[in-house]
């Protein structure tokens, strides 16, 4: 129901061989379908974040030092042989440590600044010199998952970092993954999205559910996630898979339960279904979470998929309908029953 923007960006090849996007932004009315928080230059940067990520990750393959870092769900990092799970840190505050420093991005953070997100309002307890005991319990954590070889944790100008060349990231691998899907034609946009999609397999730091600075990303990323879903919901109903875009649709729904264009992929669904009664009946959810929750009427687009449904209308147009409310990119529709 708030204006948002939604990006799509078509990649090119320019004269110089190097990668650069054709943008293409316009002013989308439902959710926010980019992950809130970034701005408009950033959604642009989006294809060359891919191809610097292409870049680095020859380059750590080059050393032989890549780090595999899983942050959807709880936190989990590769080593070569060995593994650092939530509780191979030394403690939550070393652990806390390693997840902001990884959330910056390669970034100095001040221990000053350290100390206030490691102990918000509590200036008694936190200070720089217990950071540094922290990162110091932190540093020999991590240089024996090394073997003892070098440190993946610097004390820089300006803060502490981790070597971002030697670390890759799986919300990295999603953005880029992300960036492709919305750049590819619509033969191989479906297995990027899925290759995406298999990439969470939770919220992010699922192992920091009230740590206020993972908020954002949480949420940046379960934005992204929702969008994504809706999209593959759109691909399988343009395939004419109506089982597997109603279990995307309810996904998507889990996300964002007031979401209406959620709602509208799982009424079409259903009817590509023949379950005119289940697809009224998504409908009522609908409805009535947002009128007992919100305290707002559905769209006047999510009235008429019903009323569509009712007067037995082409499952054609309702999922044309449904991609629309959806505002989600169109799939080729040929394969969809009349």
């Amino acid at each position: 129901r708030c204006s948002s923007w939604f990006l799509s960006a078509g990649a090119r090849r320019a004269r110089s061989g190097h990668d650069s996007l054709a943008v293409t932004l316009e002013l989308r009315p439902w959710m926010h379908l980019w992950p809130d928080g970034w701005s408009v230059a950033e959604h642009c940067k989006v294809g060359r974040r891919s191809t610097d990520h292409r870049h680095a990750e020859i380059n750590r393959i080059d050393r032989g030092v890549a780090v595999q870092v899983h942050l959807f769900g709880s936190i989990d990092i590769e080593l070569g042989e060995r593994r650092l799970a939530a509780r191979s840190f030394g403690g939550r505050k070393p652990k806390q440590l390693m997840e902001i420093l990884l959330l910056r991005r390669g970034h100095p953070v001040p221990a000053d600044e350290l100390a206030l997100l490691l102990w918000p309002g509590d200036a008694s307890v936190g200070d720089p010199a217990t950071v540094q005991h922290y990162l110091s319990v932190l540093r020999r954590r991590l240089q024996h998952a090394q073997g003892g070889k070098g440190s993946l944790l610097r004390h820089v100008h300006g803060g502490y970092e981790l070597d971002q060349d030697l670390f890759d990231l799986d919300l990295d691998r999603f953005d880029a993954a992300v960036a492709a899907a919305d750049c590819a034609p619509t033969a191989r946009r479906r297995s990027l999205v899925t290759r995406a999609l298999e990439l969470v397999t939770g919220e992010v730091l699922a192992d920091e559910p009230d740590a206020a600075w993972a908020l954002d990303t949480r949420l940046r990323y379960r934005r992204a996630h929702t969008r994504l879903l809706l999209q593959a919901s759109a691909m399988a109903l343009a395939a004419a898979e109506p089982g597997v875009a109603r279990d995307l649709a309810l996904a998507a729904g889990a996300h964002e339960p007031y979401a209406e264009p959620a709602a509208c992929m799982l009424i079409a669904a259903y009817a590509m279904r023949g379950d005119r009664t289940a697809a009224l009946a998504a409908y009522e959810d609908c409805r009535a979470g947002l009128s007992d929750n919100l305290g707002v009427d559905p769209m006047p687009q999510t009235v008429a998929m019903a009323q569509a449904v009712l007067t037995d209308a082409p499952v054609a147009h309702l999922v044309t309908h449904a991609l629309r409310v959806a505002q989600v990119q169109s799939p080729d529709c040929d394969r969809i029953p009349a």
